[in-house]
């Protein structure tokens, strides 16, 4: 229980994904929004009927336009959208833009309500947009939470459109420009703001993780055969379904266990179906405060990204670096250095993954004391800088004395 004594905060947060949907956006935004509440200030949450990560709107929702619910004390407002995660580049803009447009609904009520502050989350970067357009009909300050950079993110599927590229960086650049206070989940996305914008109020607010939650249990009996554990979205960013073609996992002795669901899902099925001779394992999704338990009796824990995207650091690393396990990270940028620098895992770059099996046999090879000692560092990490209630604490400190 927070005491203070400070003026309560009207505060919208408008964001594309909130529980009842899973994954790093809908957690933090709620561990966000949450944590505001029990500090005494008025929350509001904008969003989307949830429809992430199946691409369709659940079934509870279907069928309508809007609905309001309260959610651990958070009133919420969700608005309908085009649900698609599709594999093609349209359907998901199509998806973005119906998404920005339907937010822009909330008009009248905020302009009723003035709220002070209207957060925002992005990408997508339309939704970012329709977040700035609300503030002009409220006093409201924005504050842009940017988890990754969209126009570096987009590169490989926009190389054909040089403008599309040109016009995301714009847009991007616009919002940080017109925020009152810029939120960034990596290093890398605030020093990319401050060549344009040296003198924004920038804070880097991590996704972080609950380490009192994520923490090292006691391990089942160790088996023969060596168990690499991924826990997490089966989507086009993260390319599960190449490591399952790309990898003899049954050469290696080496077990692949999923728990996820997403775009790739139904291929990873056809796939373990068809080849039952690889020792892969694919579960629904658990609840998030159960992963701890079943992460304990694993090796090694997949933290994968098909490409590297510029600013982003996969929630799931600081989950797995908490439960004291290694990781293996298929990725670069600020994740890998963290992850190397730290000797927290093995780190393997996307455009290495032919040479994935020699990794595999080498990280097989390693000694238990190895293996330990690289979770017992990542452990050390997740408590020094990653744990939500010190990120929380540090941030509501400067955001408070900010905005009062």
């Amino acid at each position: 229980m927070y005491i203070f004594a400070i003026k309560p905060l009207k505060i919208t947060i408008i964001t594309p994904n909130y529980p009842p949907e899973v994954g790093a956006c809908a957690y933090q935004m709620a561990y966000l929004a949450e944590q505001l509440v029990s500090r005494g200030h008025d929350v509001q949450v904008i969003t989307a009927l949830p429809n992430y990560p199946q691409g369709q709107i659940f079934r509870a929702y279907q069928g309508k336009n809007s609905q309001e619910e309260v959610i651990n004390h958070v009133r919420v407002h969700r608005y309908w959208l085009y649900a698609s995660h599709a594999k093609k580049l349209v359907l998901r803009l199509l998806s973005n833009f119906s998404l920005a447009v339907s937010l822009l609904q909330s008009s009248k009520d905020l302009r009723h309500w003035q709220p002070d502050i209207i957060l925002v989350q992005t990408p997508p970067f339309l939704v970012g947009i329709s977040a700035w357009v609300l503030t002009l009909g409220t006093s409201a300050k924005l504050v842009v939470n940017f988890s990754d950079l969209w126009y570096k993110g987009l590169v490989d599927w926009l190389q054909p459109f040089p403008l599309a590229i040109r016009l995301l960086k714009k847009i991007e650049f616009f919002l940080c420009k017109k925020a009152d206070f810029v939120l960034a989940q990596s290093q890398e996305i605030i020093d990319a703001l401050q060549q344009t914008y040296p003198q924004k109020n920038y804070f880097l607010y991590r996704a972080g993780v609950d380490c009192q939650v994520f923490c090292p249990k006691k391990t089942a009996l160790p088996t023969k055969k060596f168990k690499i554990a991924y826990a997490g979205i089966l989507g086009l960013a993260q390319g599960m379904l190449a490591l399952c073609k790309q990898v003899d996992w049954q050469k290696l002795g080496i077990e692949l266990h999923i728990w996820g669901d997403g775009v790739e899902k139904k291929e990873v099925e056809k796939f373990i179906q068809t080849h039952p001779e690889q020792p892969i394992f694919l579960y629904q999704p658990v609840p998030q405060h159960e992963l701890p338990n079943i992460l304990s009796s694993f090796d090694m824990v997949l933290v994968a990204q098909k490409t590297v995207i510029y600013g982003t650091v996969p929630s799931k690393m600081y989950e797995a670096m908490a439960c004291g396990l290694p990781v293996l990270l298929i990725g670069g940028g600020e994740a890998a250095n963290l992850v190397e620098n730290n000797e927290a895992g093995i780190v393997v770059s996307p455009q290495a993954l032919s040479q994935l099996e020699g990794y595999l046999q080498r990280i097989k090879q390693l000694a238990p004391e190895q293996l330990q000692k690289m979770g017992t560092n990542g452990r050390k990490l997740a408590e020094n800088q990653f744990d939500k209630q010190k990120i929380f604490h540090s941030f509501i400190q400067i955001f408070e004395k900010h905005f009062q």
